[in-house]
């Protein structure tokens, strides 16, 4: 099966499962959802354009000279090997992309964990910007992780999702 049909088959559980958890890590830190969080797929050239097009992101980001922009450019390209995935804020939603390379691996069960920590990493900063637009990786972003990490790995069978987006 080529990995783009495999992405295809995982991208509809994985939106359910950013969601779910951006909603349950709401609730439980009684923390007001102003954004929604939107699942855009895996690192791609088109994914890049489109973040780089995003004025929004943008401008919450403080990309707003000719110089600073060239640099973001060649920072989106970069990501493909660097990072397990990103949060970007617009002032409506989050926008959570993953590195692909990362999915592609293995079904071990350590493979499978860092999965489910991605997840819970990317959509913990999701539940931040409601709060604190530049909070990063302070307090309390280090509690929601742990909290959905916990909750998504309990909640779901990464393995099961995994393989059925293979077949």
């Amino acid at each position: 099966m080529k990995f783009n049909n495999y992405q295809n088959k995982l991208t509809p559980a994985l939106q359910k499962i950013i969601k779910e958890g951006y909603r349950q890590a709401c609730n439980y830190f009684k923390i007001i959802a102003h954004r929604e969080v939107v699942f855009k797929g895996f690192y791609s050239p088109e994914i890049y354009q489109e973040i780089f097009n995003n004025q929004e992101i943008l401008a919450n980001l403080k990309i707003n000279t000719p110089q600073r922009k060239d640099l973001f450019w060649q920072e989106l390209q970069a990501l493909k090997f660097t990072t397990a995935g990103i949060a970007l804020p617009s002032y409506k939603e989050t926008w959570i992309i993953l590195n692909s390379f990362f999915w592609k691996l293995d079904f071990s069960e350590q493979m499978l964990l860092e999965c489910a920590e991605t997840i819970a990493h990317e959509t913990s900063h999701a539940v931040v910007t409601n709060i604190d637009l530049w909070r990063a990786h302070g307090n309390p972003h280090s509690e929601i992780t742990a909290y959905l990490k916990d909750y998504l790995w309990k909640n779901y069978n990464w393995k099961k999702i995994l393989i059925e987006a293979n077949e």
